[in-house]
């Protein structure tokens, strides 16, 4: 709990200044019970404005404690938490808290620092950066609840300008929240950058870090499908490639829409009836059921099944209507053309017109799942590099492909881009240690007095909130 809150204590200072942020978040759009559970909290703080702490002698009261616990929950709710389990309601307030307590002492450092003062030139900055976010807002409030109309008057439009600022600062959004909240964000990247400055990492932690990762993804990829997955559906780098794939450019042909369309519709038939025989097959039927099904065929007559005789025939269809294209394609490769002025001249997929696939060719592997099982056939059909297939009917046409080359497996290549990066990632590792280190010891150093309050709300349903949720939702 300690981390989650402390980290969400400081995001807090950049996001949240009283009402000022929470009249930014979306509402929540839950049941009756849920908002009112989910409100709770932060309507405590209006019944009663307690002191729950003094933070080395600057009080903390339950109004702000509250704001960041309702801020807490809102986060839960949008990642898929049940916001009335009292269990997780009961952590919450015990993390906001506790992060309230860390973001009191954060600041107070700040001060202490000198972090908190500004010359004239950047407190000009600042409220005109507030100023600039201010009238953005106002605009938007406008456009969204004035109604004006593209003839408004001069006087419509300074009304509008009227009921949107009084709405915003009913809100709390004001200039002057504003202008604080840009102080705040500055004060804390000014202490922040101090805490984690002697953050550095070595080349040899960088390529230690790589090959670590390299043995990671050898055992997680060492399966094509996951390894596409990851790199097709999740947008992942893995720092290792499996074994077994290989570089294919192709020819996509166009084909008849109608023609396609029937060829897929009898096969997609076949492959229905062929699974539903299998199932029957494996399934005990009894004397009354086939009684049945004999009398439902005699009532009704059923369309002749699908055969394989049917899905060949429109297969070769779609062949016979692309013959002469393939003719040509196959006379200039026989008289030396490459393959690849070819696609240039034939091709209809705008992949093979971008690298790296124009020159290295998409990476298929006899189980990839991201490619259409017809385009794997004609890249497996082919055993040498250079080697051109039969046309294949596929998806999205017919296939002629070539197969360039052998995709090295193992480590991928430790590139300045790889390094750049794993450094970056050591380097905000070790301004997380240097950050949480830090802000520890402020914290154990501070004079913190709970009240009665502040025990209370502290140990609230303490047997229920002695963990935290399975999965602590992401502050973004």
């Amino acid at each position: 709990m300690k981390t989650f809150s402390r980290l969400l204590a400081l995001m807090l200072a950049l996001s949240l200044l009283g009402g000022c942020a929470l009249a930014e978040s979306p509402e929540l759009q839950v049941s009756e019970e849920a908002q009112v559970e989910s409100q709770s909290v932060a309507e405590a703080a209006a019944q009663e404005n307690a002191v729950l702490a003094v933070v080395n002698g600057e009080n903390l009261m339950q109004s702000d404690v509250d704001s960041y616990a309702y801020y807490l929950l809102y986060l839960y709710y949008s990642q898929g938490f049940d916001i009335t389990d009292p269990e997780l309601t009961a952590y919450i307030q015990q993390a906001a808290l506790q992060g309230s307590v860390e973001q009191a002492v954060f600041f107070q450092k700040a001060k202490e620092l000198g972090f908190d003062q500004f010359t004239a030139e950047e407190q000009a900055q600042l409220e005109q950066e507030a100023q600039a976010s201010l009238d953005a807002e106002i605009e938007s409030w406008i456009t969204a609840n004035a109604g004006l109309a593209e003839d408004a008057t001069d006087e419509d439009k300074a009304t509008a300008r009227v009921n949107a600022i009084a709405a915003l600062e009913s809100e709390g959004y004001t200039l002057d929240a504003l202008i604080a909240s840009n102080q705040e964000n500055l004060i804390y990247e000014r202490l922040y950058a101090d805490m984690v400055k002697d953050a550095t990492v070595t080349d040899e932690e960088i390529r230690a870090a790589f090959d670590t990762q390299v043995a990671s993804d050898q055992q997680t990829f060492a399966d094509a499908s996951v390894y596409e997955q990851a790199v097709y559906y999740f947008g992942m780098t893995p720092y290792y490639v499996p074994a077994g794939y290989r570089g294919i450019t192709q020819i996509l042909l166009p084909v008849d829409s109608e023609l396609l369309s029937n060829y897929q519709g009898l096969q997609a038939s076949l492959e229905e009836a062929q699974d539903e025989a299998e199932k029957a097959n494996e399934e005990e039927t009894t004397a009354d059921a086939a009684a049945q099904t004999t009398a439902d065929a005699s009532a009704e007559p059923t369309a002749a099944p699908v055969t394989q005789a049917d899905v060949d025939a429109a297969y070769a269809a779609i062949l016979a209507s692309v013959q002469p294209t393939v003719d040509e394609i196959k006379a200039k490769l026989a008289t030396g053309t490459p393959f690849a002025d070819l696609i240039a001249e034939y091709n209809t997929d705008p992949g093979m017109e971008q690298e790296p696939y124009k020159s290295e060719g998409y990476s298929v592997h006899m189980d990839s799942i991201y490619f259409d099982p017809a385009f794997v056939r004609a890249a497996f059909s082919v055993n040498e590099i250079g080697e051109v297939s039969e046309p294949f009917v596929g998806t999205h046409g017919v296939y002629i492909v070539c197969y360039v080359r052998d995709v090295p497996a193992g480590p991928v290549e430790y590139t300045d881009e790889i390094k750049n990066n794993l450094s970056q990632s050591l380097i905000t590792e070790k301004e997380n240690t240097l950050f949480s280190e830090k802000l520890d010891a402020w914290v154990a150093a501070a004079q913190v007095t709970y009240t009665d309050a502040g025990n209370a709300y502290l140990q609230a349903d303490q047997a229920q909130a002695t963990e935290a949720p399975t999965e602590a939702p992401a502050a973004e």
